[in-house]
């Protein structure tokens, strides 16, 4: 793990979450939901990623982002279970739709999803921009 200063980056982290969560409405809205998928994920992992980074936590992969996601949001506390739960679901059905030619997609589901993921950009840009932790008493000290 690598650590790098906060500040900058993390809000531009930002800005490109909710650039993509823009385009993954209009590849849903034009029934594109393979690709949608993706840029949910995407969309997810860019906000995720400015969460690491306002703790100055750097990663490599996106697996390691999952775990640095889980160990220092989800098993503390600052971030609710559902949130990793959505995360790590967006990255498996991202995978799925980019390399199983068998994966098909629906609408409700994509739909769900990224109302999902418009909840999860919304939560780090909170616990980032403003300090609001998006925690639940339930969720503390329990394995992402």
């Amino acid at each position: 793990m690598m650590t790098v200063s906060s500040g900058a980056p993390a809000k531009r982290c930002l800005e490109r979450a909710r650039a993509l969560l823009d385009d993954a409405a209009l590849l849903a809205h034009s029934g594109k939901l393979l690709s949608a998928i993706d840029r949910i994920y995407y969309a997810m992992f860019w906000a995720a990623q400015a969460a690491l980074l306002s703790r100055d936590v750097v990663t490599r992969t996106h697996k390691g982002l999952l775990h640095e996601f889980g160990r220092v949001f989800v098993k503390p506390g600052r971030v609710a279970r559902k949130h990793y739960d959505a995360l790590t679901n967006a990255f498996d059905l991202r995978q799925s739709s980019t390399y199983d030619l068998e994966v098909e997609a629906n609408t409700p589901d994509v739909m769900a999803l990224l109302r999902q993921a418009h909840e999860f950009v919304a939560a780090m840009e909170a616990m980032i921009l403003h300090g609001q932790d998006h925690g639940q008493s339930s969720g503390r000290g329990k394995s992402p």
